[in-house]
């Protein structure tokens, strides 16, 4: 076998193996908690288009290298064969797993043991007197309600696992969603009458009118404040005025 042979079957090796390390590694994850291996599935999920068009476009030029150097396909045919089948059960289970991540995965022990395990996510938009307030990043335990350092603070995530009933399809244990549970990380003050610093009856500066918390939830008004239990993909305004 001639030296440029065996370098093209090395680089087809690399390229194949991977693809299948890439696409499969939310798997691996699984042992460290299955919302490990759902957000793995997301992020790899919101990837895949460009990882999957760099591999196919290093197959063409390899391809058409080969072709042209030693007038061969039979090498290059598996390697699309298996690449394209790859390609397509990756993505299979990379949607799987993250439309679980946000619908949920049950995994029961006995009927009467189960555990939901989700990554969700929420946007605040928070105000007092007219000014923006932030969460700040990576504020909140990882266990709870937390920001990482997508959207700016405002962006609120949550994955862990909850007692959930099966039979009724209900979580039984909804208190680490609850909106208050972010504020009270932050040490502020959250509830129907007050909001940071602010108190319903209090003016803001250069208003006559005093001033109250408000609270909506995907654009409709909310009088759950702090006890609202927030879910995936909600829009959480937040207002003194």
């Amino acid at each position: 076998m001639k030296k440029e042979q065996v370098i093209c079957k090395v680089i087809c090796n690399i390229i194949f193996f991977s693809l299948i390390l890439s696409l499969f590694s939310s798997i691996v994850f699984a042992d460290e908690g299955i919302t490990i291996a759902q957000s793995t599935a997301k992020a790899a999920l919101d990837n895949f288009g460009t990882v999957s068009g760099i591999a196919l476009v290093f197959l063409a030029f390899g391809t058409i290298f080969w072709y042209k150097k030693f007038k061969q396909k039979s090498n290059w045919v598996w390697l699309w064969v298996s690449v394209l089948v790859t390609l397509g059960l990756g993505y299979s289970v990379l949607v799987f797993f993250a439309e679980g991540a946000e619908k949920g995965i049950v995994v029961c022990e006995t009927p009467e043991n189960c555990v939901i395990a989700m990554h969700i996510h929420a946007t605040f938009d928070v105000e007092v007197c007219g000014e923006e307030k932030t969460f700040g990043l990576e504020t909140g335990e990882l266990s709870a309600t937390h920001t990482h350092k997508e959207g700016a603070g405002n962006s609120v995530h949550f994955h862990e696992r909850l007692p959930y009933d099966s039979k009724t399809e209900t979580i039984l244990d909804t208190t680490p969603l609850r909106v208050g549970n972010i504020f009270e990380s932050l040490a502020v003050p959250f509830t129907s009458e007050c909001l940071y610093d602010h108190c319903n009856g209090q003016t803001c500066s250069g208003k006559t009118e005093p001033g109250r918390v408000r609270m909506s939830v995907n654009d409709a008004e909310n009088a759950q404040f702090q006890e609202y239990v927030w879910k995936d993909g909600d829009m959480i305004k937040i207002t003194f005025e």
